[in-house]
Formats: C-alpha cells, structure tokens, sequence
C-alpha cells in the first residue's frame, strides 16, 4: 500500500505530462482514502501538496476525477479534526487554507489567458464547491435527499421509492453523448464501476475548522464566485457554467443571510440566463433554482411570480400541443416545482393547483411520479386531487380504461377505450411501481389490486410479474390495515382471489 501510495503521489508530482497515469494515480488515491483512511491520513500533506497538479489539468475529465479524490481526503480529514484543530491549530486549517487559496488564485487572472485560464477557473470553481460541502453538512444531508428525489446517484442500497429519480437515465445519457462523438447504443461505463464507493455517495461529515474559514472569508468569497457568472465569455465554456450553477446554492447556504441580503438578485438573475441559453444548459438552471429556493425559504417568495411563469411556460399549453414532449422530455422542470413547494409551502398552493393539469398531461414517467409525491406532502391540501389525477392514468396504463371510484353508477361509466393503444412494457413497470408505493389515502384501490392479479401476475415477463407481485402486497396490506377490527368482505373477497 505504502509503495503504491507513494508512486501515486509521484505521478502527480512528474514534471512530464501523461494524462493518462494521472488519471489513474487520482482514482487509485480516492480508493485509498475511502478504503485505507488511516494510511492515507499518514499521507495526506504530500496529498495536497501535488493534487492541484491534477486539478488544474487541461483534461476536464481528469480534473473532475482529481476534485473527486480531493473530496475524499476532505472527508478523511474532517472525520480525524480534533477541537484544537478545529480552532486553529495543526495542519487542518493550512490544508484547508492551501485549498482555498489556489482555488482563489485559479479565479485571477494574474496574466493568464484563453483555455489555460478557463482550465483553471473550472476546477478552481470545483475545489470550492468541495470546501463548501465539507464545512456545511446540515446543507449536504438536504442536498443529498434532493438529488436523490431528482436525479443523482440512487442510494447503495436501492428502495423501491428510489426508482423514481427525475433525470437519472437523462444524466447519463447526457454525459454519455457529450463524451463521444457519434451516436452508439453501447451504455457508458459507470465511472466508479470499480470503486468501492460511487461518487456523490461519500460520507458526509462537517470540518469545522473549514466552516470558520468560510464564514471569516465569505465575502471575499462571493465576489470572486459571482465575478465568473458576470464574464460571459466565461461562460461560454459548458465546463465552468456547470461548476458555477452547481457551486452557487451551496454558496447560499453557507452563509443564508448575507447571501439573500447581497447576492440573491443577482444569483437567480444569472440562472435565469442559463435557461434563456444552450438546452444542455437549462436542466442544472432549473436544479439550481430549486435549490436556491430551497435554501432561501421564505426570501424567495418576491422571485415567485417569474420564477413561476417560467415554469409554466416550460409545461405543455392547451393550444400548443407540439411543447408537450419537451417538457416530457425534462425533468427538471417538476423537481424545481417540487422543490419550491418545499421551500414555501402553501404560499404556492394556487400556483401548483393550476399547474397539475399540464403536469398530468405530459403523461407517466419516474420524475412525474416523484414531483407529485413531494407535492402531496408539501401541499397536503392537493394531495387528494393529486391521486385523482394520478389514479386516471394509472387505470388508463393498468387497466385501458377510465378511473371510476368505487360505487359509480353504471350509466356513469364509460366504457370508450377506442383509440387506447396497449401499454408497453416499461410503461407497466412504472404504473405498477407507482400504483403500490404513492400514498392513496383515502382511495378504494381493490379494483386494481383485481386486475393486476388477473393480468399481470401471469404476465411473460419477469420484472412485471415481480412488479405486480409487489404491488399487490402493497395495496392489499394497506387495505388490510384500514380494514382492521371489521369485516369487510370486498377485502375478504379480494384477497382470496388475489
């Protein structure tokens, strides 16, 4: 361990550039920090001595991978900070000063021009975002959750809930076609496919000796951050703008209040010309307003109206029909919604009501599901329509016909499915993962539980027949449950012919 450490370390340190052993030696580096901490703690001032090497290379890919270890070294470090160090004494505080310096410095100019300086910019932006993650944990659990409900990594180990992740598989294939330059069907190769810990995963622990250097810095902080958005040059390069809309909600949360008394104008102003821009642009713009609104709470409710018409427009309108795929086809738009419902709560209650019928009328996906999942929580008073509205295309999907509640009369009912056309098999898969994980309170739901024992648990295919076996678990337990202390012989009934 300890010779392969130190060639790791030389790698870096080698004045000949070979992107391709320095690729290697920041991955290998990362592995040891997660797997050998103690070892690497022993190693850890050479550490930082040479990953800036890594850091400000020309290869975006090596950079990125070379902010990767740097954050598993941060948490080594955070996890072994005593209350001295945390104030002040020992190495904690110039590792975490070095860091924040040669990110600072990456920032100036200091006569540096064209691509060169852009290298530097984008992983000086990466760096920062680090030490902002490692000296604000509360932000990060909340962070985390977030990604997870609208596209990061899925949890290591995957709940059921889990699978609906807005933007997932839309990331991927994203990083995916901006790596090559032709069209292929080939999946990419996940980047920690050997790793032990996959990225954006990592323990999360707080260095409160890097949290006093950034609120004792701030300031100075700020302004060099937001000096990036005003260069639209700069921004130009994909690179910096993903590392700057990415590094600016951690930067509000780190200081809330004097960033909502200085920099949110201008913040939410700069978002809003990345939606205005590139298409590969507006995903992390969308993300980013939802977390700012996150973060700012109640501050953000004088930006509400714009920020809400935006998003409206991004929904498919009565008399514009051809919208209606791109906004199936982004599902950032229902994260950022959701995620201001939870920002705001009922101060949007109007808003999102008027909304949920283009919101439904995109049709069923994961990022749907999950959007209105959070609503219902948020926003309880909708949670009921929400399941209404659900539930219809739940039964058009599951069933080929139109939702009816239990007890309709049956000259109510329509029995038109012309014009439906069958389902396919993930679109099965995603109405029965749903049907048995989204909260129905207050909906009879046997009917389903009847027909997708009678189709599905014999179907061909193994993940619907899993699926429905599951969901059928799920419905008849919940109304077992809501059954209980009385007989009642629909559940009775259902349940022996399930």
């Amino acid at each position: 361990s300890s010779d392969v450490c130190s060639s790791d370390l030389e790698w870096l340190l080698a004045p000949e550039r070979n992107e391709g052993r320095r690729h290697a030696a920041v991955l290998v580096l990362r592995e040891i920090a997660y797997c050998m901490p103690t070892f690497f703690f022993q190693n850890v001032q050479q550490f930082f001595d040479v990953i800036f090497n890594a850091i400000h290379d020309s290869k975006p890919q090596l950079r990125e991978s070379a902010v990767n270890s740097l954050r598993m070294a941060l948490v080594v470090t955070s996890q072994r900070e005593t209350s001295s160090q945390a104030r002040g004494g020992g190495g904690h505080q110039s590792w975490y000063s070095h860091c924040f310096n040669e990110a600072l410095a990456g920032l100036e100019e200091n006569g540096v021009k064209g691509s060169v300086r852009e290298d530097k910019i984008h992983g000086s932006l990466l760096v920062l975002s680090e030490l902002l993650r490692c000296s604000n944990a509360d932000w990060e659990v909340v962070n985390r959750e977030l990604e997870d409900l609208s596209g990061g990594s899925p949890p290591v180990e995957e709940q059921r809930q889990a699978y609906f992740s807005m933007g997932a598989v839309k990331r991927q294939y994203r990083q995916l076609a901006g790596s090559k330059r032709g069209t292929t069907t080939t999946p990419a190769i996940p980047f920690n496919w050997f790793g032990s810990v996959a990225v954006g995963r990592e323990p999360v622990y707080q260095s409160m000796a890097c949290k006093a250097l950034i609120a004792e810095r701030f300031g100075q902080l700020c302004d060099q951050v937001l000096a990036v958005s005003r260069n639209t040059q700069l921004c130009k390069n994909p690179h910096i703008q993903a590392a700057l809309i990415t590094c600016l909600p951690r930067l509000a949360a780190a200081n809330r209040e004097v960033f909502m008394a200085k920099h949110l104008e201008e913040t939410l102003a700069y978002t809003f010309r990345c939606l205005q821009g590139r298409e590969r642009d507006r995903y992390n713009a969308l993300m980013a307003i939802g977390l700012l609104g996150v973060a700012a709470r109640g501050e953000i409710t004088r930006y509400l109206p714009n920020i809400l018409h935006t998003l409206k427009q991004c929904l498919p309108q009565k008399e514009s029909p051809s919208k209606r795929r791109s906004a199936a086809l982004d599902p950032a738009i229902f994260a950022c919604i959701s995620f201001l419902a939870r920002a705001v709560k009922s101060v949007i209650r109007a808003e999102v009501q008027q909304m949920l019928e283009p919101m439904l009328a995109v049709g069923l996906s994961p990022a749907l599901t999950s959007s209105l999942r959070e609503l219902a929580v948020h926003l309880p008073s909708l949670k009921r329509e929400i399941a209404d509205g659900l539930l219809k295309i739940l039964s058009l999907i599951l069933m080929q016909q139109p939702f009816r509640h239990p007890g309709t009369p049956k000259h109510l009912i329509s029995a038109t499915t012309s014009g439906l056309e069958p389902p396919d098999s993930q679109s099965v898969v995603l109405g029965l993962k749903t049907l048995g994980s989204f909260d129905f309170e207050g909906h009879s739901l046997l009917q389903f539980v009847r027909h997708c024992a009678d189709t599905y648990l014999h179907s061909e295919e193994k993940e619907i027949r899993l699926e429905a076996v599951k969901t059928c678990s799920s419905l008849l337990r919940s109304a077992l449950q809501g059954a209980a202390g009385r007989k009642s012989p629909t559940v009775m009934s259902t349940d022996r012919k399930s």
